[in-house]
């Protein structure tokens, strides 16, 4: 049995928007750590290549460079930042596990 296009758009997953911010905060992050990219990209949800295709947006300014880049310490607030909300994903994952066991 074939899928119809209403079919096979409704078995896909909803599409995430990216802020040009979140965006450059993660290519930021997977330049700057000791880690892969495709770590970073695990870590984030997102394939590898989308992280590549970030970057190269970056290199070429598709996306403005962010207002952070002269000063390091508003690039400590951004990485605090950033890591806030990764500890909140893990609680909100966690949290979401739960619930479908009490179901």
């Amino acid at each position: 049995m074939a899928l119809g296009k209403k079919g096979a758009k409704a078995l896909r997953k909803p599409r995430r928007s990216w802020s040009d911010e979140r965006k450059r905060a993660i290519v930021a992050e997977a330049q700057a750590s000791g880690v892969t990219k495709k770590q970073v990209a695990e870590k984030h949800k997102i394939s590898d290549g989308l992280l590549y295709k970030w970057e190269k947006w970056v290199k070429t300014d598709t996306l403005a460079p962010p207002s952070f880049t002269s000063s390091t310490s508003d690039k400590r607030v951004v990485e605090l930042a950033l890591a806030q909300l990764d500890q909140e994903i893990e609680r909100l994952t966690k949290e979401r596990e739960e619930l479908r066991k009490r179901l």
